[in-house]
């Protein structure tokens, strides 16, 4: 590697930046990683820590390769808040420390926007105090001597304009202070503790970021001002502002980020769990990457810590993890309860992990035979390059190579299965987690299912009027579905499918729990439960779909369906798959016919997922949605959010395929897709398209794309 360049990077500690030498592949994430690590800032705290250009507030994105940058200067800052700086204490108290100089020095240069240095000068005054006072604690230094540098510790537009409402004031209080000074009453991190709750209740949206961009609405083009607070009591997450008035508009929580994509002229589109997506254009291309950086550090450190929202801007760091199966620096204790709640200790499962203290170290849970304890087994970078294992003088060059290594039958210790990390893991890792009240719909004894438009009902016979005979809708081997009608008390008539459960299958239980589940998620890609009926017959009321299911639709329509239509049913696919794996629930039958057509115009196809219906045996016919892994099971009650992710693949594929279903001449079809074979690329569909359903049919459920990340590509 070649590193003839450098670059100086600023902080808020040191008085002189730091030369750092980069080649071409230095990534800005690198040099936080390295600045970190000379700060001795732990591992689990270097994600709120980012780079940005000198004396601006754009941000760089941790993928920039700095090589390409047009400045060689840069600020090292803590740029991602935490809900509560007391906990960042206890996880870090040099990450605590430089947040504190960071907070003192924007206060002291009149860099908080929320304080008005003419109206808060009592309070700053105090803060000033504060801080003297915790000089006097660390150094030991005399009243006389912190009061004698009192410029120090006033900010300048304070002691400029108000100088005899100044001194006399802070004298006092300093003399009332040194006798605890000398008591030893206080300590240091106590006097930082009230400096900082006083900068909160002054600016509580200090490290709130703002953005100017363009919305177009209707081609009226509009200029807006982003803010981002993950905090915000009315609006948390992100909003904004037209150009000359005073309602702020909610765009979104954090949580309720789906994904961000980004275009080469400025654009920004955002996806949100709920609403149409919203569009942002950015004169500035370095603006927009600094806005997307930032939604994804606080999606990453508050919601899933494995997951990008952006592919076009993927942190280096979080795709290396993936490819080695590796958590974070998540620590034991989150491992070892991992190991114990998903595999309840099973000899032979274990954990890659990042260490939570040091940097370029790892360390390896397993569970053993003769220990209700994981043993731990440490993995080090070494300094002329590779790995060394639990301090032994062998070299490996990769992870991955060591690995392999220790899989081996000869090997002393037993590795069977990895857990890798998962989008749901509650780590350590949430530095930017907020704990929120919850409603339990469970607790309401009033309601037994929930739906998006309220309250699921239980559903009277009697108010349903049912097409039979020859108008029967569909007809399957559990199932029958007659078209009805709803007709409500004192309201309009509502056309509705009513799914009856035939009289030979006595699974109430298990019809029970697939009502439940659906009446649990709330979707506008699913099929809608308006109700239950319990008796004559024990049935499902749904919203009825007259244009039927997709694949026969798209074999009948197939010469007025444009590529945007298949492409916005892959769409619909894709977030019911995600909504679904959001609520805990495993679909564990999709099928092009499964999906049912909602409407079809010239701007739009909606098309929305049935419910699975109860478990049955599997056939051959079922080979080409059936994961590998599930090969040796009987029927789909063993179903995972991976073997979803293998069907939604096939799926894609009878889409694209325009309603025809797969076919090989292999006749073995098992055998086929476990040598690696696939179904080939249908005529007219993308190449990215393709690739999507290829990482779909992963062999390994465990690098199987994920469902979010499916939507975000599609």
């Amino acid at each position: 590697m070649d590193y003839s360049q450098f670059i100086k990077v600023y902080d808020i500690i040191h008085k002189e930046p730091v030369r750092c030498a980069i080649d071409k592949e230095t990534r800005a994430e690198d040099i936080v990683v390295d600045l970190c690590q000379r700060f001795k800032i732990k591992p689990v705290a270097r994600h709120l820590f980012s780079l940005c250009f000198h004396n601006t507030k754009e941000w760089v994105s941790p993928l920039v390769r700095l090589v390409d940058s047009k400045t060689t200067v840069f600020d090292f800052r803590l740029r991602f808040k935490v809900p509560d700086f007391n906990k960042l204490r206890t996880l870090d108290n040099e990450a605590y420390n430089f947040y504190f100089h960071q907070a003192r020095s924007d206060v002291l240069n009149s860099e908080v926007s929320d304080i008005s240095y003419e109206k808060n000068k009592k309070e700053l005054l105090g803060m000033g105090v504060a801080d003297m006072y915790r000089v006097m604690l660390e150094t030991g230094a005399s009243k006389d001597t912190v009061e004698s540098d009192y410029k120090k510790y006033i900010p300048r537009d304070l002691y400029k304009k108000h100088l005899f409402f100044v001194k006399q004031p802070m004298h006092s209080a300093l003399d009332s202070i040194e006798k605890y000074a000398r008591q030893g009453k206080h300590e240091a991190w106590f006097v930082k503790n009230q400096y900082l709750k006083q900068l909160e209740d002054l600016a509580p949206n200090y490290l709130c970021e703002e953005f100017k961009a363009l919305v177009d609405e209707g081609g009226t083009v509009r200029g807006i001002n982003i803010h981002v607070n993950p905090y915000d009591k009315e609006f948390p997450g992100v909003k904004f502002i037209y150009d000359g008035y005073k309602e702020w508009i909610h765009v979104c929580s954090i949580e309720d980020l789906c994904f961000i994509t980004v275009r080469s002229d400025g654009t920004m589109e955002i996806a949100r769990k709920t609403g149409i997506p919203i569009y942002f254009k950015f004169l500035s291309i370095l603006s927009m990457f600094s806005l997307v950086s930032l939604l994804d550090g606080y999606y990453r450190l508050g919601v899933k810590w494995t997951f990008s929202l952006s592919k076009d801007l993927p942190t280096p760091s979080l795709e290396r993890l993936y490819s080695m199966k590796c958590h974070g620096p998540v620590g034991g204790e989150f491992s070892y309860s991992k190991l114990q709640k998903l595999r309840s200790n099973k000899p032979g499962c274990y954990i890659l992990r990042e260490s939570e203290l040091e940097y370029n170290q790892y360390y390896l849970d397993v569970c053993t035979e003769n220990s209700t304890k994981p043993t731990t087994y440490k993995i080090e970078r070494c300094l002329g390059g590779g790995f060394s294992f639990n301090d032994e003088d062998k070299r490996y060059s990769t992870i991955q190579d060591l690995m392999v290594t220790l899989r081996s039958p000869e090997s002393p210790v037993k590795l069977v299965e990895c857990l890798p990390p998962s989008e749901y893991d509650v780590s350590p890792l949430l530095l930017c987690r907020t704990e929120k009240e919850s409603f339990d719909a469970a607790d309401d004894e009033d309601n037994m299912f929930q739906t998006s438009s309220g309250v699921t009902h239980f559903i009277d016979p009697k108010e349903l009027q049912l097409f039979k005979g020859h108008t029967k809708e569909h007809q399957g081997r559990i199932s029958v579905v007659y078209r009805g009608v709803w007709r409500r008390k004192k309201k309009r008539k509502i056309d509705i499918a009513l799914k009856v459960f035939k009289s030979a299958h006595h699974k109430v239980e298990e019809q029970l729990e697939l009502m439940g589940q659906w009446a649990s998620i709330q979707s506008p890609a699913l099929v809608r439960l308006y109700g239950i009926t319990l008796n004559s017959p024990l049935g499902m009321v749904m919203e009825s779909l007259p244009l039927g299911p997709l694949d026969t639709y798209l074999r009948h329509h197939s010469r007025h369906i444009k590529e945007v239509d298949l492409v916005e049913a892959a769409n619909y696919l894709a977030t019911a798959l995600w909504n679904l794996e959001e609520a805990g629930v495993v679909h564990g039958n999709i099928r092009c016919h499964k999906l049912l057509v909602a409407a079809h115009t010239d701007s739009s196809f909606v098309v929305r997922l049935a419910d699975s219906g109860l478990s049955r045996q599997y056939t051959n016919n079922d080979i080409h949605w059936l994961a590998p892994e599930c090969y040796h099971l009987l029927d789909n009650s063993h179903k995972t959010t991976a073997s979803d992710v293998w069907a939604f693949g096939t799926t894609l594929w009878e889409i694209f395929s325009k309603g025809h279903h797969p076919s090989v001449s292999e006749q073995d079809l098992k055998k086929y897709y476990l040598s690696g074979r696939r179904l080939t690329r249908p005529k007219g569909c993308s190449s990215d398209l393709f690739r999507l359903m290829g990482e779909c049919w992963t062999l390994d459920p465990q690098r199987r794309k994920k469902t979010q990340e499916a939507m975000r590509d599609i």
